[in-house]
This record gives C-alpha cells, structure tokens and sequence, in this order.
C-alpha cells in the first residue's frame, strides 16, 4: 500500500473563512457583542433597577450601615462648647464593634484625636457624612485624627477585640493648642 499525502495549499481567505465559522469565534463574538449592548442599554436609557435614581449625596456612606447602632450600649456622650469650637461625642458599643457619632462644627482649623489600645481596638471604619474639601480624616493603629473646618458629621467604628473595659481618650485642639481633653470608658459590664 501507497501512502499519499496531499499537499493541498489553502488560500488565505479560506483559512481566514474557517476561523470566522469555528463555533469558538461566534462564541466569543456573541459575548462581546451581547455586554457591549447591555452597557448600551444601561448607559442610552439609564435603566435604573432599584427605581431610585443613585446620586452623590445618596451614595455617601453606602459602605456604613449602622442599624444596630440604637440597640447598643451607651458609653457615654461627652460635649465640647466654646466661643471657636462646638464638639458633641456619643459612644455606644456592642460585644464587637464601638461606634462613634462625631459632630464638629469650627470656623477654624480644628483637630479632633482619638487615642484607643490597639491590642484592644482596630479601626473598621472612619466615614465623614458631610465630605467636604477642606476636611480629612485619618485612621492609625492607635488613633484617629479628624483634621475639621466647618459643620460635620463623622461616624468612627473600632473592632472591639476583647470585652474587658478600656479607655478610649478624646482631644480637641486648635492651632496646635489643646483645648479639651476627656476619655470614655467601654465594655463597663
């Protein structure tokens, strides 16, 4: 018996003509054709799914939920008033998150620390609920700072490690200069 071999030489266009007709390229051309239609669809139409329209101000703190936040323990709520500073502190806690509820409101430069163990604490979460441009926060392994300028509503949540009692300590200052200072005590039960 003979072996034959063909040498058959295909042209480009049908070597192009099977690519275009394998069942892998009109796979992949269906998906890419099928999300750029959807983005099409979301973007032309604004095609809302939840029927609200989703805006900056209704997007802020989407990552903060704090249901609970009435159910906790209350620690304390602390108030700071003078001529250039109003500060209100209200700290609750559960067996594992401490929440804070911060409002500032200053005409000047105001610093706000708050100092806590960090082998009792973590920091979850530092939200400013009124972002404005001329305020920031920063959060450490042993504090939080809110560097403030106006009226805003902060909310800080530490991880509660251990439910032994500890001290979480508040400073107030302006201009590098310490204008109250006070500490409240959690897991008091």
């Amino acid at each position: 018996m003979e072996n034959i071999q063909t040498n058959e030489k295909r042209s480009f266009a049908d070597k192009l003509r099977r690519v275009f007709y394998s069942p892998g390229f009109k796979i992949g051309f269906a998906f890419i054709v099928g999300v750029f239609v959807g983005f099409l669809i979301f973007t032309v139409f604004e095609v809302n799914v939840s029927g609200t329209k989703v805006t900056k101000e209704n997007a802020s703190g989407t990552m903060w939920d704090s249901r609970s936040f009435d159910q906790m323990t209350v620690a304390d709520n602390l108030m700071f008033e003078n001529s250039a500073c109003k500060a209100t502190f209200e700290v609750r806690y559960s067996t594992r998150i401490v929440e804070m509820h911060i409002t500032i409101s200053s005409l000047n430069a105001t610093r706000t620390i708050i100092t806590f163990d960090p082998s009792s604490f973590r920091v979850y979460a530092v939200q400013n609920m009124n972002p404005n441009d001329q305020s920031q926060t920063i959060g450490a392994a042993n504090f939080v700072q809110i560097d403030n300028i106006g009226e805003n509503v902060y909310v800080v949540v530490l991880y509660n490690a251990n439910n032994l009692p500890h001290q979480i300590g508040f400073l107030v200052s302006q201009n590098d200069n310490m204008m109250w200072q006070n500490s409240v005590t959690v897991n008091k039960e």
